[in-house]
């Protein structure tokens, strides 16, 4: 398959053209095939058939290769959208299935026991008996079910987190 596009002077009389006779029964004379590109692939063609004689046309050609490029570009970035939720389900499958009780939050430096939860694994579930959902909805607040014996440890830990500016662990018991 060519990536580059191609004329065809009259269509009706084209050897290599697998529809000359249903183009002849339309009245079709010239024809063009500009590839859509999707990196090195080609993910479609636009064709465009008119009704006359007519030669390659470089400004025409220049047009539609131009949206061509475009939606190119958007199936790069759909396909890129595709593999993203891919990865990022079979991230979530991980972090779901171990022991662990995994989460993510946004701490903010002024005030580090008001972060909002990014994410919970499915696992708090088992562990706590409340729902992920429950959390991140903000129906139930994590800190909340802290142990008060760990709040001063945690406290200490948190600020070694915010400080180094890295993701960190923190360990601590929760309530019942």
């Amino acid at each position: 398959v060519s990536r580059k596009p191609a004329w065809i002077p009259d269509v009706a009389r084209d050897e290599n053209f697998p529809r000359a006779a249903h183009a002849r029964t339309a009245g079709l004379c010239a024809a063009v095939g500009i590839p859509v590109l999707a990196g090195k692939n080609v993910a479609a063609v636009i064709n465009l058939f008119f009704k006359r004689d007519r030669h390659e046309d470089k400004n025409l050609t220049a047009l539609v290769s131009t949206v061509a490029a475009q939606l190119g570009a958007a199936f790069q970035r759909r396909q890129a959208q595709e593999q993203l939720r891919e990865s990022e389900g079979a991230r979530l499958a991980i972090l779901d299935s171990v022991d662990e009780i995994v989460y993510r939050v946004a701490i903010p430096e002024e005030r580090p026991f008001a972060g909002m939860l990014e994410y919970v694994s499915e696992r708090v579930t088992d562990v706590l008996g409340y729902r992920a959902v429950d959390f991140m909805m903000g129906e139930k607040n994590w800190f909340d079910l802290i142990h008060p014996d760990d709040l001063t440890a945690l406290q200490a830990q948190t600020a070694r987190i915010i400080q180094s500016r890295r993701p960190g662990l923190r360990e601590y018991r929760m309530r019942d």
